[in-house]
């Protein structure tokens, strides 16, 4: 329980401000004789259940970094200290905090301290799930392939439709390397973006990699060096887990509510995309393709989605339409398995659209696709939005697609009575 203290002087203001403070503070100069950090990346909130919310910061190495943090409709709060995961010379010291002991479907307030130190920036807020299997509405902000260089407007925009959180799909920043160095650098550039600063800090937000920010363009499973990747990614993003204990990659799942949702990895074990067709050329390896099945079979939430850096069919070339038996496989298992309330969310293609996937193909239902790419990275500066209604005796999920300009460009309603088997 919260214990009486400070107030945070946090207002709904700062919450829905239109911009915020850039989150790399760089050679900053000493107030009071007691000096701030040379490079403070962060506050991040990341993955949030309905009692838990994970907060990350970069700092320097023996940083001394607290939090406090309260329910937006009380004023005593509760205090503790980041733990100090990892360091190394690319990007300091790796900073993280589990608040525990929330309450559902609540909006918590926050702000980091360096040293006793804050600053405006260094402030955000995130709401908790629902209860596990609890029914509600659920909105969710959809992102991918983002340069700094491009307006940071219509991350602005996504914050503002106040989503319960955020994925982020692939191209998140773009290094084209496995260096950690330069991987570190490339998105330190992205999050000192302010309106992408102030989402993450406000938003829960999920990641999985693509090929930009795995280590090149279209690159595979074959990549030398995508065990460095592979680090830098887990200490860059808070997301509930990394692959499996004996099988590397930064899959996971976790739920919000009666939603739920599987984070692929379509890039550690690909098979190059020009190798000849067959059984043995896959997208997400053997073991992560079963552990998809098995988590798919298990799951009693009313929609299931998957989210994968690569689109399935919608371009030529580096989407699921290169591996036509492996695609095949898995509407197979889909259909097998008669697994209900699917949709696939994609990415990479620079363009937002809304697709879907025929019976004759999937051997089972129509399965829509959401591709939403370009947020920061096409003339666009489009996002997708979905709002998912499991109050409803027949299930909704409501897809908009946002360009960077305010318009709707594309929007639908899917109902969970028309996503079943036959």
């Amino acid at each position: 329980m919260p214990r009486p203290g400070r107030h945070l002087r946090l207002t709904r203001r700062e919450i829905l401000a239109a911009s915020g403070a850039a989150l790399l503070v760089a050679g900053c100069e000493p107030r009071g004789g007691a000096g701030v950090p040379e490079t403070l990346l962060g506050p991040l909130v990341g993955h949030t259940t309905d009692t838990t919310a994970a907060l990350w910061v970069a700092a320097a190495p023996r940083s001394r970094l607290t939090v406090r943090w309260r329910r937006e409709t009380e004023t005593a709060h509760a205090t503790g200290p980041f733990a100090d995961l990892a360091s190394d010379a690319h990007h300091g010291s790796v900073y993280r905090r589990t608040l525990t002991n929330l309450l559902p479907d609540t909006r918590y307030l926050y702000r980091v301290f360096w040293n006793e130190h804050t600053e405006e920036g260094w402030a955000g807020s995130f709401r908790t799930a629902r209860a596990p299997s609890a029914p509600g509405l659920t909105r969710i902000g959809v992102s991918s392939c983002m340069k700094p260089k491009f307006p940071g407007t219509s991350f602005e925009r996504l914050r503002l439709e106040d989503p319960h959180f955020h994925l982020l799909l692939g191209d998140n920043a773009y290094h084209d390397s496995t260096r950690p160095e330069l991987i570190w650098q490339a998105h330190r550039a992205m999050r000192s973006v302010p309106q992408l600063a102030a989402l993450l800090r406000h938003v829960p937000t999920y990641a999985i990699w693509d090929d930009h920010d795995y280590g090149g363009d279209d690159a595979d499973g074959t990549l030398e060096g995508k065990h460095r990747s592979l680090a830098s990614f887990r200490d860059l993003f808070a997301n509930p887990s990394y692959g499996l204990p004996q099988v590397p990659g930064i899959f996971s799942r976790f739920s919000w509510g009666d939603v739920e949702l599987f984070l692929l990895d379509v890039r550690f074990e690909r098979s190059p995309n020009k190798a000849p067709d067959g059984p043995e050329k896959r997208v997400l390896g053997a073991a992560q393709f079963e552990w998809l099945a098995a988590g798919l079979g298990a799951s009693r939430a009313r929609f299931k989605l998957i989210c994968s850096g690569s689109a399935l069919e919608a371009h030529e070339s580096d989407t699921w339409r290169d591996f036509p038996t492996d695609r095949a496989r898995l509407f197979a298992m889909l259909a097998e398995r008669r697994v209900n309330g699917v949709v696939f969310l994609t990415g990479d293609l620079h363009r937002c659209l809304v697709q879907l996937h025929a019976p004759e193909r999937t051997g089972t239902y129509a399965i829509p696709e959401v591709i939403s790419s370009g947020i920061a990275n096409s003339k666009h500066l489009g996002f997708a939005m979905l709002e998912i209604d499991t109050r409803l005796a027949d299930p909704t999920l409501a897809v908009r697609i946002l360009e960077g300009d305010g318009r709707v460009s594309q929007q639908q309603t899917f109902r969970c009575s028309e996503l079943q088997g036959r």
